[in-house]
């Protein structure tokens, strides 16, 4: 079972992503049970052609 499987059925939506942002961050947002937003985001994988 993956994780997106496993934490809609503990209520939590993922809104959008993960996305890859132009700035190298890797983002996505999600709705938690109690109705927030919350994004998250992380260092995207450097770019194997360098640029």
């Amino acid at each position: 079972m993956g994780q997106l499987t496993r934490t809609a059925e503990r209520g939590v939506g993922l809104l959008n992503g993960p996305v890859d942002r132009p700035w190298g961050l890797r983002t996505a947002s999600f709705r938690d049970p109690g109705g927030h937003i919350w994004e998250i985001a992380a260092p995207s994988a450097p770019d194997p052609a360098g640029a």
